[in-house]
């Protein structure tokens, strides 16, 4: 087939493909790797496995992984992932003994957190990872105390917070890790909280210091329009962005008709389908999400759904709170409820569709994208 059919004909054909399918064309011959290897054909890949998803009741390249309870040494929890669409869950565990925090996601990648939060990038579908060394230095710090004097420290992990965030940078095809090194509040009463930013650049495979964050952040980054994306801790509904081309923070305002109110419990930041996303959860056991249709245009924040508008599906609510993961433009929303994804459009249902793990709303989940792009670099393929 190779040697019959133009050059054109087989990228169109190869693009429809799954990843594992492409990673065992890779050895058939020099000709089909170097095509499949290449960075443009990644990409194209990457962005058609992307649009062939926009129906959120027929999603085939996208996953939801997530950790699941096990009760076999050396690891209490285990990562699973979980096709959207009918297939059986995989075991995603990218080392058997070691313990992992799922920080974000980009593009088919996963950060990932282990040890002493050392950082890995992972790509899950090609099972391929890359340990990222941290900078020399990373536990030394010096801490202002007053005046000029000044002091260094050594401080071991657990004496730090360690806020993470994985995207991509388009203009200079880059994938990039930000960490937020956080000091304690009440490590020194004459002291406010530090932020200390260091960005992790997959092209040079190098670190660097940048502009601090003017804010304490919390959670795993979601990556937006080219932005990372964080919570501000203490400060409402404020969210704190981060431009990854121009390395600057910058301050992103929440729904204008919110305010910080006692009777909301829980406020989640989360990017739905490439979307910045906000979910509210209140004392009245309802959820609110809200979605900033148009980036960058506070006025363009809309409640796209609420749990209580289906109070007459009971089954909705057997397994508590859902959880919100994917949002389209049309007013499709996909939600988890346990063991079971349910897509609305407004208030109608669209799909019901099993799942063979029970997710809970209290262990994070996050959604991928299968890929080809390589945890060593953004030009290689993995």
């Amino acid at each position: 087939m190779e040697k019959n059919l133009p050059e054109e004909i087989m990228e169109e054909i190869l693009y429809k493909l799954p990843v594992k399918s492409l990673s065992r064309f890779k050895c058939v011959s020099k000709s089909l790797n170097s095509l499949i290897s290449d960075k443009d054909f990644i990409k194209h890949h990457l962005k058609k496995s992307i649009t062939d998803d926009e129906d959120l009741s027929d999603m085939t390249n996208h996953k939801l992984i997530t950790r699941f309870k096990h009760d076999q040494p050396p690891t209490f929890f285990r990562h699973v992932s979980c096709s959207l669409h009918k297939q059986p869950i995989i075991k995603s565990d990218f080392n058997e003994n070691m313990v992992f925090t799922i920080m974000g996601s980009c593009n088919g990648l996963l950060l990932v957190a282990a040890g002493a939060n050392l950082p890995y990038l992972w790509n899950p579908t090609t099972k391929k990872y890359k340990k990222i060394d941290l900078p020399l230095g990373f536990y030394e710090e010096e801490v202002q105390l007053g005046h000029d004097d000044q002091v260094n420290i050594f401080s071991p992990p657990r004496r730090y917070d360690y806020v993470y965030g994985l995207g991509y940078d388009e203009s200079n095809d880059d994938y990039k890790i930000v960490c937020n090194k956080v000091s304690p509040w009440n490590r020194n009463p004459n002291l406010s909280r530090m932020n200390h930013t260091l960005m992790y650049s997959s092209k040079t495979n190098s670190w660097k210091k940048i502009e601090n964050s003017p804010k304490s952040l919390c959670l795993p980054g979601k990556f937006v329009a080219g932005r990372l994306h964080w919570l501000c801790s203490m400060d409402g509904f404020d969210i704190i962005c981060l431009n990854l081309t121009e390395e600057k923070y910058e301050i992103v305002g929440g729904p204008q008709s919110f305010t910080n109110n006692a009777e909301f419990k829980v406020v989640k930041l989360e990017e739905l389908g490439g979307y910045l996303s906000l979910t509210y959860m209140n004392g009245r056991a309802d959820v609110d999400v809200w979605v900033m249709t148009e980036y960058g245009k506070r006025e363009s924040w809309s409640k796209v759904w609420t749990l209580s508008n289906f109070v007459s599906a009971p089954a909705d609510r057997v397994n508590g709170r859902p959880i919100p993961f994917l949002w389209r433009k049309n007013g499709d929303i996909a939600v988890a409820f346990g063991s079971e994804i349910v897509v609305y459009n407004g208030k109608n249902v669209v799909s019901r569709s099993p799942l063979d793990i029970q997710l809970v709303a209290k262990v994070r989940c996050y959604v991928y994208v299968e890929s080809l792009v390589s945890p060593f670099g953004s030009g290689a393929s993995a």
